[in-house]
């Protein structure tokens, strides 16, 4: 008996500590969200979704797209022209560290892009390098926005 309970709580934790989901900020609010961007500012709305920017000093940004005041989607941009192979290092060491959540995953090169999709609970993570960009998107289940290359929808 203590041996099978031995067993069941082992095993509970073993799938507790592999389901473990990465940190996200999906479902926040813009309150939220502007203390983690201070220099969040309104950009437009988009197909019903109030889209939010924040950009530092370069060309690099993120766009919030909030539905009924709350975060949906979550989508930055991260260039690098020089050449130096920093984008597809950066996709790399994201794909390794995405996986290390058991999360089930696709990769997928039909459209130009390089894309891989992480499946997870109640959301979807999509990261496309396209040599000089990088693009990595959080979308919760049930909404699809459209957005340059990761308007692919996940392979089946």
């Amino acid at each position: 008996m203590k041996r099978t309970f031995l067993l069941l709580i082992v095993t509970f934790f073993s799938l507790a500590i592999f389901a473990q989901e990465p940190k996200n900020n999906l479902r926040k609010t813009i309150v939220q969200i502007q203390q983690g961007f201070p220099n969040l500012k309104y950009s437009r709305e988009d197909k019903g979704y109030n889209v939010y920017l924040s950009a530092g000093d370069d060309e690099d940004f993120t766009s919030f797209y909030f539905s009924d005041g709350r975060l949906v989607g979550e989508y930055t941009y991260i260039f690098d022209y020089s050449g130096s192979g920093y984008i597809t290092d950066l996709y790399n060491s994201l794909i390794n560290s995405f996986a290390k959540f058991g999360s089930r995953h696709k990769r997928s090169t039909s459209s130009g892009y390089d894309i891989t999709f992480f499946y997870y609970s109640d959301f979807i993570v999509k990261i496309a390098n396209y040599r000089t960009q990088l693009q990595i998107y959080y979308e919760l289940n049930g909404y699809h926005i459209n957005i340059n290359a990761l308007q692919a929808r996940p392979p089946r």
